[in-house]
């Protein structure tokens, strides 16, 4: 009969759906013990609730709902009193943004995460604000720029609970290659990539690889290799698109 242990025990619950893969599960949830932590005025926990649904809106390709709720935490975000709460959330917002096409909007966060990161204990922050901000460079055509945050980021983002920020700043930095046209470097780097990836047991991972090894294939000019190496990249895809309905 304790609402407030119900909600956290929702939170949680909704963070184990969301590991595995269950966003759409995850959401109804984590909508649930949000309402319960406004209503008793925990703001930090409400904010949390509020980016993981902003994660799992994202997810599932639904970029305006991810946006209405970066929306309704923005305005709570001067009370929250845990600074990597903040950046959590400032993180999953620019995700949000970008996604809507408010891309200036989204780079300006970014850039004030890595300003503002202390270097004694913000260094996975920063690190993963570095990719996402590798990420929207490459799309604008600053790839020289997007290769040079990509790798700082990398070597900052160790440990398995960073595998997935890994390959996304590791996949970039190969794109990145192959643009510039520095395709032998492209290739070492797809190699390592690859031969990390399946370490991981993590499908996202290897999706990200399998993607990276496609663009070289391209970059080089191996079209059929490319185009089944894409159709692999699909069937994955398609696998945890269904992961996450089932």
């Amino acid at each position: 009969g304790d609402p407030l242990l119900l909600a956290r025990v929702d939170s949680n619950e909704s963070t184990l759906e969301m590991a595995q893969g269950r966003q759409a599960e995850s959401l109804p949830i984590q909508q649930r013990a949000a309402r319960q932590f406004e209503r008793f005025g925990l703001i930090d926990e409400f904010v949390i609730s509020l980016a993981n649904q902003i994660s799992a809106h994202l997810a599932l390709l639904q970029p305006a709902p991810a946006l209405a709720a970066s929306d309704q935490g923005w305005s709570y975000l001067g009370r929250v009193q845990d600074r990597d709460v903040r950046n959590l959330f400032r993180y999953q917002r620019a995700g949000a943004l970008q996604e809507n096409g408010r891309l200036g909007e989204s780079r300006i966060l970014l850039d004030e995460m890595i300003r503002e990161a202390d270097a004694s204990r913000d260094w996975p922050q920063r690190a993963i604000a570095q990719v996402s901000l590798a990420g929207l460079d490459l799309r604008l055509g600053e790839t020289a720029t997007a290769l040079l945050l990509a790798r700082q980021a990398l070597p900052h983002l160790p440990g398995p609970e960073f595998d997935r920020s890994r390959a996304a700043g590791w996949r970039i930095a190969t794109q990145a290659l192959q643009v510039l046209g520095r395709l032998p470097e492209a290739a070492e780097e797809v190699r390592a990539f690859r031969a990390w990836a399946a370490t991981t047991g993590d499908p996202m991972v290897r999706l990200d690889a399998v993607l990276a090894e496609a663009g070289q294939a391209a970059a080089e000019g191996r079209s059929g290799e490319a185009r089944s190496l894409y159709a692999q990249a699909m069937d994955l895809a398609r696998q945890r698109g269904a992961a996450n309905t089932t």
